[in-house]
């Protein structure tokens, strides 16, 4: 008889390679000395049930996305946004993975390839 195991750890929020329609359910801001980072916590459909896992972005990654999500560039590159307000949105996105130009023993996740949700319209407001 087959079974379904997920090997990841409790605490492990990567999110899988490929391209999938994910949703926003939360954003954080953190601050590491003068380095700021966004950690998108988002779901997805996955093997047959809703998944989550978590994007962690640098500023300077994140302007395709928050132009995609209708956010307010008020000037070119530089964004007027509540991230509360874009909890329950969703994009299309492609996850993969690749080693870190200074560090090439280190693995990060990063995603691209943003896209309008066809879901998106499926949302009542």
């Amino acid at each position: 008889m087959n079974e379904i195991i997920d090997t990841r750890g409790q605490f492990d929020s990567s999110l899988p390679d490929g391209e999938r329609d994910f949703r926003v359910e939360n954003i954080r801001k953190i601050e590491k000395g003068p380095t700021t980072l966004y950690v998108w916590e988002l779901s997805f459909d996955g093997a047959g049930e809703q998944e989550w896992g978590e994007q962690v972005f640098l500023p300077s990654m994140m302007g395709n996305l928050l132009r995609l999500l209708g956010c307010e560039e008020i000037s070119p590159k530089k964004f007027k946004w509540d991230p509360q307000l874009l909890v329950g949105r969703q994009f299309v996105a492609t996850v993969s993975r690749h080693p870190d130009k200074k560090k090439p023993e280190v693995i990060r996740q990063e995603m691209d390839g943003f896209k309008k949700s066809d879901k998106e319209s499926e949302i009542p407001f």
